[in-house]
């Protein structure tokens, strides 16, 4: 099966107001491609805010896990 892979800034690098609104344009992206029954992969949506809730976790690994896909 093909799929969709949303790619974009994330902002990890950036204020908390900046991934959120890059994660909210992604989603919108996610939004617009499930209306029309397009399968795709979201890395925003799979690990929002992940460097919250990890803080100890690499950003390495998150690359790293979705340049695997």
């Amino acid at each position: 099966m093909s799929y969709v892979f949303i790619a974009g800034p994330y902002g990890d690098h950036g204020s908390q107001e900046s991934i959120a609104l890059n994660i909210e344009r992604a989603r919108s992206a996610a939004v617009r491609l499930a209306r029309e029954r397009i399968p795709f992969l979201c890395p925003h949506l799979n690990s929002a805010h992940f460097q919250n809730y990890t803080p100890d976790v690499p950003r390495e690994f998150w690359l790293g896990m979705y340049l695997r896909f």
